[in-house]
């Protein structure tokens, strides 16, 4: 069954009612064929599954009742990925759709030192918002019930603040030729990666995340397209779930 998007402003709890807004009111009528009386679900984004019944279908709106309520549990697994804006909007945007569907806890779009796009002030918003309904797009189509948070466009030292907490704190890095040393396992811990644009880091940003206490991983040998190494971030995390969920005894070893 569609799942539909109601923001919270639009859940009225007490009422036992939801409203959605044009676009998606639209998509359960005009394509969908939704009319009265039917049943839908829809979600809030933050971990609510509403069963519904529809009341009252308007031009730019419907109205549906709640019939029921289920709470879906927030993941202990927690992955952040904080990412350079890319030249090519398309394939930062594959990326946020991507690591939604793999269930990423929240995404960080970074300006850096070489970073190619650089959105104008007055655009951010814009761009901002369009980011936001792919990621509630994503989010309804891999059935999940909490979406990433979309922070605004950010600073490297904003990003290493945001950090601070995080029990695994990576980058990858391209230069690093040393050992890298990847966690046993990612399950029930937040991890924290920071991922470079077409341009890479420059040196004094290397050294300011090195410091900040970063781990570097490399990739191997090859040269991965940003938006390959987000979605990888996300994979490695999501893998390691997986693996503890059908080999418990995986995950008891690594407490």
């Amino acid at each position: 069954m569609d799942i539909f998007f109601a923001p919270p402003e639009f859940c009225f709890i007490n009422e036992r009612r939801i409203l959605l807004d044009e676009d998606e009111s639209r998509h359960a009528v005009d394509v969908l064929r939704k009319k009265v009386g039917d049943e839908i679900i829809c979600t809030n984004g933050r971990g609510s599954r509403f069963y519904c019944t529809i009341e009252e279908i308007r031009k730019h709106s419907l109205s549906a009742s709640i019939v029921q309520i289920e709470e879906e549990p927030e993941n202990t697994t927690k992955v952040s990925i904080a990412m350079s804006t890319l030249r090519v909007p398309d394939r930062f945007e594959f990326f946020l759709e991507k690591v939604t569907e793999l269930g990423v806890t929240e995404i960080i779009p970074m300006l850096l030192e070489r970073s190619v796009s650089r959105p104008k002030e007055s655009k951010q918003q814009g761009k901002h918002e369009r980011w936001e309904r792919l990621i509630i797009s994503a989010g309804k189509q891999s059935r999940r019930f909490h979406f990433p948070r979309l922070h605004p466009l950010t600073t490297l030292s904003q990003a290493i603040e945001m950090s601070q907490l995080a029990d695994h704190r990576l980058f990858f890095d391209e230069n690093h030729e040393g050992t890298s040393l990847l966690p046993q396992s990612f399950t029930n811990q937040h991890t924290f990666f920071i991922i470079g644009g077409e341009g890479g880091f420059s040196v004094e940003e290397r050294s300011q995340i090195l410091n900040s206490g970063f781990a570097p991983i490399s990739l191997g040998k090859e040269i991965l397209r940003a938006e390959t190494a987000g979605i990888f971030a996300a994979s490695l995390a999501k893998a390691s779930e997986l693996m503890s969920l059908h080999n418990p005894e995986i995950h008891r070893r690594h407490d």
